[in-house]
């Protein structure tokens, strides 16, 4: 992928226009941004879950709940 931002502003000195070009690496330069993507995609997901045990009776009973939390990496 290939990128470059403009930005444009107002100088609070004399009101010109002032513009600029990013860079990849120094303030002094305005070169593209090449970023190098993996040619094959993927994708990952881990599932946790917690027993609450609202009552505190170490066992699971009617009415009591799990919480899941999911964790996708892309």
């Amino acid at each position: 992928v290939s990128n470059q931002a403009v930005v444009t502003g107002t100088s609070s000195i004399d009101g010109s226009t002032l513009e600029d070009l990013s860079d990849d690496d120094t303030v002094l330069e305005d070169d593209i941004t090449d970023l190098i993507l993996p040619l094959e995609s993927g994708i990952a997901v881990i599932k946790t879950g917690v027993f609450n045990d609202e009552n505190s009776d170490g066992y699971a009973n009617l009415g009591e709940t799990i919480t899941y939390s999911f964790t996708v990496t892309n």
